[in-house]
């Protein structure tokens, strides 16, 4: 997470969930979402959308190599 200034952001409405993408300092594009706005302040969070989810996987095994 992390918090910027409205005028570091583009023109226009902002709200919640909006999502953008910002440029890296070493040039790598990534996506942002707008998790908090007040005043002039927005906090947005580059993490991946199921950072911190639980996660379930149906796998089924093939084979076993010794």
């Amino acid at each position: 997470l992390q918090k910027v200034s409205r005028a570091d952001l583009p023109t226009g409405e902002i709200e919640v969930g909006m999502q953008f993408q910002a440029r890296t300092e070493d040039g790598g594009i990534v996506l942002v979402t707008i998790v908090h706005v007040e005043g002039e302040d927005v906090t947005l969070d580059a993490n991946h959308p199921l950072a911190g989810r639980d996660l379930t996987f149906a796998i089924e095994l093939m084979d076993i190599v010794q």
